[in-house]
């Protein structure tokens, strides 16, 4: 059982970090110029060689494009993150929509 906890526990401190490191990438990137673009979070596989990472876009724009141009700027991104993370591999990423919150009246 204690395995188990561990390895959940580093897979989320490994999320955490990896969605502290691609926010200021993306911007810098300049991925959707007309739009704020939030990392929401970043989900590893349990062997850390794959991480989704979930983006909310507020403003006008073709999200479908910001998607694409995300994920074909993924190999740099993932670089720039080994460079900090410094682990002995870095996970593949791959970048999905996270509907925005529903604001209530």
């Amino acid at each position: 059982m204690r395995n188990r906890t561990h390895a959940f526990e580093r897979r989320e401190r490994i999320g955490a970090q990896i969605q502290r490191i691609i926010a200021p990438l993306i911007r810098e990137h300049g991925a959707g110029k007309k739009q704020i673009i939030s990392v929401a979070r970043a989900d590893t596989s349990k062997d850390l060689s794959h991480c989704t990472v979930y983006v909310t876009v507020l403003g006008s724009g073709e999200q479908s494009a910001l998607l694409d141009d995300l994920n074909a700027a993924a190999g740099s991104f993932r670089s720039a993150i080994a460079r900090e993370l410094q682990t002995k591999k870095t996970p593949a990423l791959k970048f999905k929509l996270e509907p925005p919150p529903i604001e209530i009246d």
